[in-house]
């Protein structure tokens, strides 16, 4: 007994489903160039420029493994960063960010500085580098001074577009935790 599965059957049962049944489409119709006698030529649409092809594996990267780290202070960093959640935070127009200002230059308009973790957005402490909104900013701070900044949303990066000299002084990092705690001195004997 013979068995059909339903593509294969249906290429026999259905009218006009055969590819060699197919009846030319109407501008095919007309003579062809090979026809007419005339030399073949490749259609301009289709020049080499137009054929380019683009490897879906052009952005690989090779797997490589992570650096190792504690995982108590791996978990506290993604804490930090918004966890699984942190893209669906709503981005906040306006930011105040309290920091010590590194590095000043004016050509460029920016300022560099080594800022205090923004909980609103997820920040965590760390150095950058922030557009100034006017290069006349550069001029109101100095290398080493604590300041505290306004940071506006303009497109989809901040700007600086005010600085504060009465910054909250730099909180200070929580004591490590003793690796030893609870292990009771003098258990072995």
């Amino acid at each position: 007994m013979l068995r059909f599965t339903w593509p294969l059957a249906a290429l026999f049962i259905l009218p006009g489903a055969s590819p060699a049944q197919q009846t030319a489409p109407p501008s095919a119709t007309a003579a062809s160039p090979v026809q007419s006698g005339a030399a073949s030529a490749p259609p301009a649409a289709l020049s080499a420029q137009s054929l380019r092809h683009d490897s879906a594996l052009t952005g690989y990267r090779k797997y490589r493994d992570e650096k190792l780290a504690v995982w108590r202070d791996v978990n506290d960093t993604a804490g930090v960063l918004g966890g699984h959640n942190a893209h669906l935070r709503a981005v906040a127009a306006k930011v105040n960010l309290a920091g010590t200002v590194m590095e000043i230059d004016p050509a460029q308009a920016r300022v560099r500085i080594d800022g205090d973790a923004v909980r609103e957005l997820g920040w965590p402490a760390g150095i950058a580098f922030w557009s100034l909104k006017s290069p006349g900013l550069a001029a109101q701070v100095r290398p080493g001074q604590r300041v505290a900044v306004t940071l506006e949303l303009e497109g989809d990066a901040y700007r600086v577009t005010a600085f504060d000299h009465n910054a909250p002084p730099r909180p200070k990092p929580a004591a490590a935790a003793d690796p030893h705690a609870g292990h009771g001195a003098g258990a072995r004997k």
